[in-house]
This record gives structure tokens, C-alpha cells and sequence, in this order.
């Protein structure tokens, strides 16, 4: 890397927030189909099942970012051999994880959907919709390494538009599928699992040509326990990150329901998806720091590592608060693209109003999180994020209701994204001396 590291991080970090963005837009495209085609209980069933979305994303940047952790040091080390049998181990581990996750998944799809929130006139429409997202969940953890290996095989902007492309495609489908041929909650599904045929196939060629240095190796594809351990353990911070946002979802769906009927929880459903978008291009500079974070760290270059995490942080504060005021002008518009109507879009209106302040606190949570895992720092990173969904956001999520009704459940997560920030900023100022 011999280019200033302002136009490294610009390098990285712009088509990341770009591929995240796109990335955040998939779920948007499926909700605005079915909430035009089918309405808000339609909208609030495939909410249900969003918890499970961010358990196959977690187990798919999970083993992703704990690969490629390993890659970017190792090639800042010269270790050209072992950064190649780690690139070959991630799509071993990723193949087995999605095979036992989708498969006990589905044999317990019924009651997972009650435990979710499904109430009976939503569950078989949960259920039509949750089977083939899960059938198809190998494809979506697959295009999650390739494109994390592009990230941090210098061709972030490649990443960018092979999803740009494949997200093309899901539109496309999602109108032949859900609006020409009515096949509804079935035909989202299955737009979005074959959308994910785009990107795994571009990135095969790619890594099949002589233009980058990773090259598969079929007998490290199955990976031996030292490989998964190390990715495992390297990547589950990553993993907590999703499981948070899954139990963020759950939580949120069953208070919503319980305080606002299925009229609130399409409000929530609203809600989320327009969250959604600002949180994945939150979690775009982060991940677009972490291969150089990773490397810098590997070459020992820690002064420049601070100075990346300086850049991003200034740019997470920045679009936090974009994020804040464009929740707020835009509290009516959501609703209406999203189908949502009457008193479901009043509810809406107002809780994207009331938790708006969250993302403020959410980038800079993030990217401080993800700069203690590039680096090793396991511990806090842990700390931050599983201490979140197992203490801070259920304590404000079951508890602000109690107080103050539908208003505390829309209230909860810009409060726990502010305790969140203060552990952050514990954790920082205690590590700020200590070099690994």
C-alpha cells in the first residue's frame, strides 16, 4: 500500500458502504413487492422471519471476516502459502455450516415461526416464504465470502458491482415472480435466493483466472480443526453482531405486537426496513476498514492503524447524523412506498421519529467493534457487541414499555445505542496504550 492512507481508506471504504448499501436494499425490494401487491399483513409475516435472515448472515460473515482476517495478515506477513489454505478452508467451512444450519432450521421451521411471533394468520405465509430462503441459504452464505475475499483481494469496486448486478436481478425477478405471475410471498423468496446465482458465478470465474494471487486448493477445501477453530474464533464477534440485530428483531416484534397489535408490528416492519439500509452502510465502513486494519496490524504499522481508525469515525459521525435527520423528513414517505396505510403508517411515522437518534451512536459503535476484532482486541469487541442483545437492549426494550407503552419499544434502541457507545469509549481509553 503506497498511496496516502486518505485514499486508502477512500479506496475501501467507499464501494464497501456502496456493496452494503446494495446488500440492505435486497429485503427492501422483496417488502415493497409484497407490501404493494399483498399489504401490511403480508409485510409483518416476512418481518417475523427476519431474525433468521441475520442468523444466515451471521454465520456467513462470521466464517467470511474470520477467513479473511487471516488472509489480509498473512499476505502483510508474506505468508503467501497459508494465505491461500485459509481462502480454500472458508469455503469448506461455510459449505458445512449452511448444510447443518438449514437443515435443523427446517426441521423445526413451525415452532421457531411461533417463538418468533408468528400469530396464526400470519404463520403459513412466514412459513411459504422462510422454507425457500432457507433451502437456498448455501447460495447467500457463499456470495458472502466471495465477496468479503474480493474486499481483501484489493478489488473492493469488483465486489461493488457484482452485487449492484445481482441486485438488478432481484428486481427484475421480483417482478416477473410476485407482481406478473402472482406467486407472492413464494416468488420474493425465491427472487431473492436465485439473485444470488449473479454473484457467486462472477465470482467463480474471477478467482478461477490468473488476475489475483487466491488460488483454490481442493484438498484444503475441507478444512482441518486448527483452520475452523481460528476462523471461528477470529469471526465471532461478527456473528454476534447479526445475532444482535436478529434479537434486536425479535424483541422489537414481540413488543410491537404486544403493544400495537399486527398494525404495529407492520409499523416495526417500516421501521426496520428503513433502519436497515443506514445500519448496512454503517457496517460498510467497517468493513471496508477491516482489510487494512488487518493488514497494517500484520506489518506492525500501528500509527497508521490509528490514523484509519480516525477516518472512520469521522465518517460514521457524519452519517449518523444523515441517517438521524433523514429518518425524521422522511417519516411519512416510508410507509407509502411500503404500502403501509391508516393507522399502521400514523404508528410508523412516529416511531421512525422517536428512535432516529440511534444511528448517531450505531456507526461509531461499529467501527470501534470491528477495528478491536481486525486487530485482535477479541475480547472488547465481544464485550461490545454480545453484551448488547444478552443485557443492555432487552433490559430497555422490556422495560421503557412499561413506562411509556408503544412510544418505550421505538425508544429502547437509540437508549441502548448511547449505553453502548459509552462502554465503547470505556474500552478505547483503557486500550489506547496497549499494543498486541
Amino acid at each position: 500500500m503506497h498511496s496516502s492512507d486518505l485514499r486508502i481508506f477512500f479506496r475501501y471504504v467507499i464501494p464497501s458502504m456502496i456493496t452494503m448499501f446494495i446488500g440492505g436494499l435486497y429485503n427492501i425490494i422483496d417488502s415493497f413487492f409484497i407490501g404493494q401487491a399483498m399489504g401490511y399483513e403480508a409485510l409483518a409475516a416476512i418481518n417475523v422471519t427476519f431474525p433468521i435472515f441475520c442468523l444466515i448472515f451471521g454465520m456467513g460473515d462470521m466464517i467470511s471476516m474470520g477467513a479473511c482476517i487471516l488472509i489480509s495478515q498473512n499476505r502483510g506477513a508474506g505468508n503467501t502459502q497459508e494465505e491461500n489454505t485459509v481462502f480454500s478452508a472458508m469455503f469448506g467451512t461455510a459449505a458445512l455450516a449452511s448444510i447443518l444450519l438449514s437443515a435443523l432450521l427446517l426441521y423445526y421451521v413451525n415452532p421457531i415461526l411461533l417463538w418468533l411471533g408468528a400469530e396464526p394468520e400470519l404463520l403459513s405465509m412466514a412459513r411459504e416464504y422462510l422454507v425457500i430462503i432457507l433451502l437456498g441459504s448455501i447460495l447467500q452464505i457463499m456470495a458472502i465470502c466471495f465477496m468479503a475475499a474480493l474486499r481483501n483481494d484489493n478489488h473492493p469496486v469488483l465486489a461493488m458491482w457484482i452485487i449492484s448486478t445481482g441486485l438488478i436481478f432481484n428486481i427484475f425477478l421480483d417482478f416477473i415472480l410476485v407482481w406478473v405471475l402472482h406467486w407472492e410471498l413464494f416468488g420474493a423468496a425465491l427472487a431473492t435466493i436465485l439473485a444470488q446465482m449473479v454473484p457467486l458465478t462472477v465470482s467463480i470465474c474471477f478467482f478461477s483466472g490468473n488476475r489475483t494471487p487466491l488460488k483454490f486448493q481442493i484438498k484444503k477445501c475441507i478444512p482441518d480443526l486448527h483452520h475452523i477453530r481460528i476462523i471461528i474464533q477470529n469471526g465471532f464477534p461478527s456473528l454476534g453482531a447479526h445475532i444482535t440485530i436478529g434479537a434486536m428483531l425479535l424483541f422489537h416484534n414481540w413488543q410491537a405486537l404486544r403493544y400495537g397489535g399486527i398494525p404495529g408490528l407492520a409499523a416495526y416492519a417500516v421501521i426496520c426496513e428503513t433502519e436497515s439500509v443506514a445500519s448496512m452502510v454503517m457496517q460498510g465502513i467497517a468493513s471496508g476498514m477491516q482489510p487494512i486494519a488487518s493488514y497494517f496490524y500484520g506489518a506492525q504499522q500501528h500509527m497508521r492503524n490509528r490514523k484509519i481508525l480516525r477516518y472512520g469515525i469521522s465518517l460514521a459521525l457524519l452519517l449518523g447524523t444523515v441517517g438521524t435527520l433523514v429518518s425524521i423528513l422522511g417519516c411519512h414517505f416510508f410507509p407509502s412506498i411500503l404500502g403501509v396505510k391508516e393507522e399502521a403508517a400514523k404508528i410508523a411515522a412516529r416511531g421512525l421519529i422517536i428512535s432516529s437518534p440511534m444511528f448517531i451512536a450505531l456507526g461509531l459503535i461499529k467501527v470501534g467493534s470491528h477495528y478491536f476484532q481486525a486487530t485482535q482486541r477479541i475480547l472488547p469487541a465481544s464485550i461490545l457487541i454480545h453484551g448488547d442483545y444478552a443485557l443492555i437492549l432487552p433490559l430497555c426494550l422490556f422495560g421503557l414499555p412499561l413506562v411509556f407503552g408503544l412510544d418505550g419499544v421505538w425508544a429502547a434502541m437509540p437508549i441502548s445505542r448511547f449505553i453502548l457507545l459509552g462502554i465503547l469509549i470505556f474500552c478505547a481509553l483503557f486500550l489506547r496504550n496497549t499494543h498486541r
